[in-house]
């Protein structure tokens, strides 16, 4: 199975939890400008989108012709998308913490591509990166911006730190940080779940993403409804449940892999 992973995190999400998975196997890319992959080319920019194109060329590569989707976050809602436009060969859907991706409405998405234009011609390429002292200073930084453990963290950051002159500093790419440039609607984004034809398992945290973004619980309701095979889970937590929990995810994705 593919397993992907979200936004500013890299394949070493998974670390703790594959291993606890048996008679699976994982595939867990990092997805452009995150983790050991390379930057994409000077003057291009980021959109989750484009990670699509890149997972269907990776599932060719390797021959796959069926094969299941295990998401966290951004990685849930690219595997959402990727499953809406492959129901012949996704083949099972296990979500951690979020389905599909964030939307906007029509006149926000005037405001939000302008924000985009003055963040890109201001940042990041006239700002240098922040350096850290050390693993555990980054572990600390990374701490106070994302509800996970320190092993959590360290997974990540062990993956996605690189060492410069004057320290460690983060391996993906500066241009990661902007705004999005455009964000689908939400009538687009219903779309594209009521496409999804395999069975689909949602794993919620407790403290996770609908709880921080409240917009985003409001939306869970008719985005549950638009998937036709859709059961729910939720655990106690923060949103890096797999870090965090995983041998309590792992019973889940097992027996939900296992089920197929």
């Amino acid at each position: 199975m593919l397993a992907l992973h979200g936004w500013l995190d890299n394949a070493a999400t998974f670390d703790r939890l594959a291993p606890l998975l048996k008679g699976l196997r994982l595939v867990a890319p990092d997805f452009p400008g995150h983790g050991l992959s390379d930057h994409l080319p000077t003057g291009m920019q980021y959109h989750f989108v484009g990670s699509i194109p890149v997972l269907a060329e990776l599932v060719q590569q390797l021959g796959w012709k069926r094969y299941g989707v295990l998401g966290h976050s951004m990685g849930a809602a690219v595997g959402s998308l990727l499953a809406a436009i492959s129901p012949a060969e996704v083949t099972g859907l296990f979500l951690i913490d979020s389905l599909g991706p964030l939307s906007d409405s029509p006149e926000g998405n005037v405001g939000r591509l302008k924000h985009f234009v003055d963040r890109w011609i201001k940042e990041p390429r006239r700002s240098s990166p922040r350096l850290f002292p050390s693993l555990d200073a980054m572990v600390e930084a990374r701490q106070k911006v994302a509800a996970i453990g320190s092993k959590g963290a360290r997974c990540i950051l062990e993956r996605g730190a690189v060492a410069s002159n004057d320290g460690l500093r983060w391996r993906s790419d500066p241009r990661l940080t902007l705004p999005s440039s455009l964000r689908m609607t939400e009538e687009q984004v219903l779309a594209f779940l009521s496409h999804i034809q395999c069975p689909t398992e949602i794993l919620w945290a407790s403290e996770g993403l609908p709880g921080r973004l409240p917009y985003v619980k409001e939306q869970l309701e008719k985005r549950c409804a638009a998937i036709p095979q859709l059961k729910q889970h939720q655990l106690a937590g923060g949103h890096h449940l797999q870090l965090d929990s995983p041998e309590a995810v792992a019973l889940l994705v097992q027996t939900f892999f296992d089920g197929l």
